[in-house]
């Protein structure tokens, strides 16, 4: 398998590096060096673990409330059969709206700097919500029913029953909600033209042609996304 991943990865280098040389232009595609240079820039420059941080801390501040509310609505789903088919029209109505269609609304709601927060929680609410609600729905009634015989109040066995039994399914939406939700944060912040952030970054090597830069971010956002992705994983096997 990783022999697998090795050869794609030196595919994709090899076709890039003869894709650049035919072309020759750096603002349409800038050869490795350039790309690496632009990378070093970056990362070694005073503002950058500001940016990141600007950009994550939105992105997690979206996702934490919007995390807090699916669970707590799916729960309440769950035991109640008329929450949960009053709940569903607003589910599908979220989950069908563009995210661009969010952005703008979010913009003119919030302004520059509040509009990734909520478009980050507007995107993977719905994505939250019927994961863990499905979760719940799966669970073996043979295992809620041996909870019914000892009588403990309900948030007990929702902390040491039911999170348990879906604790997989709700880190597997983690997982892609982080993802999701950290590229819908940028692109809220390249359209909303936020004072800092990597969506800031990438409109101004846009603005300027800078297409090395461009990349060198877009790299950066790949790394974040897979590490997030891999300490969720680690957690999952525990």
């Amino acid at each position: 398998m990783k022999k697998n991943y090795i050869l794609s990865i030196l595919s994709i280098l090899i076709i890039y590096i003869l894709l650049s040389s035919l072309i020759n232009k750096a603002y349409i595609l800038p050869s490795i060096v350039e790309i690496l240079i632009s990378l070093k820039n970056i990362v070694f420059s005073s503002s950058f673990l500001m940016i990141i941080f600007t950009t994550i801390w939105r992105t997690l501040l979206g996702l934490i409330i919007s995390f807090t509310i699916a669970l707590i609505l799916a729960f309440l789903a769950y035991f109640n059969e008329n929450i949960r088919d009053f709940m569903h029209p607003l589910y599908v109505l979220l989950k069908t709206i563009p995210n661009i269609t969010y952005i703008i609304i979010a913009l003119l709601w919030l302004g520059r700097d509040g509009s990734a927060i909520l478009v980050s929680f507007l995107v993977v609410f719905p994505i939250f919500y019927i994961s863990i609600l499905n979760a719940l729905l799966n669970i073996d009634e043979s295992l809620i029913e041996v909870t019914e015989m000892y009588d403990v109040a309900i948030l007990y066995k929702i902390r040491k029953v039911y999170l348990p039994l879906i604790k997989n399914d709700i880190l597997t939406s983690l997982s892609n909600c982080c993802s999701l939700g950290f590229k819908v944060s940028i692109m809220a912040e390249i359209l909303s033209q936020v004072k800092s952030g990597i969506g800031k970054e990438l409109y101004f090597a846009k603005a300027n042609f800078m297409m090395a830069d461009i990349i060198a971010w877009t790299i950066i956002i790949i790394l974040i996304s897979s590490l997030v992705d891999y300490l969720l994983s680690l957690n999952k096997k525990r």
